[in-house]
């Protein structure tokens, strides 16, 4: 099972997210992870860096 979820900044979908990753024992993979470099306010991650991030994922998890 796949489960996406959409909402404005700040809805708790990343909190949503973790909670039901732990409920199915799933991985979750979250856009903040992917989109911005860590500890910075809205600095977009080198789109090369986020497609590497994601593939290694997806690998790793087996999905797709």
């Amino acid at each position: 099972m796949r489960l996406a979820l959409l909402g404005n900044s700040g809805s708790g979908k990343s909190t949503l997210a973790r909670w039901a990753a732990g409920r199915m024992h799933a991985p979750c993979l979250d856009l903040d992870t992917v989109a911005w470099e860590p500890g910075q306010i809205a600095v977009a991650r080198p789109a090369a860096a986020a497609q590497t991030d994601v593939a290694a994922f997806c690998k790793r998890t087996g999905i797709g």
